[in-house]
């Protein structure tokens, strides 16, 4: 049902008793590992305005739009970006 609404990642933070109950709906911990992430229908006007800064750059996807973090720089280093 959550597919259907284009809904493919759902997190919540909750009591170990609560876990419970999530775990009893065949819900599991990430498997990728990655953290908590809010999708959007489309990008703020912000991200889009401010592409290529320290925001990050947002990039189409098919249907999606993914916000790229900006990389991370090493102090005395020059920034190493990935294509």
């Amino acid at each position: 049902m959550l597919i259907s609404r284009d809904i493919y990642d759902v997190s919540a933070l909750c009591s170990n008793e609560e876990r419970l109950f999530f775990e009893a709906c065949g819900f599991e911990n990430d498997k990728l590992g990655s953290t908590t992430m809010i999708y959007t229908r489309g990008a703020s006007e912000s991200n889009l305005s401010d592409q290529g800064n320290q925001n990050g750059v947002v990039k189409s996807a098919g249907r999606m739009l993914l916000l790229v973090p900006p990389p991370l720089v090493v102090e005395g280093e020059r920034p190493r970006y990935v294509d």
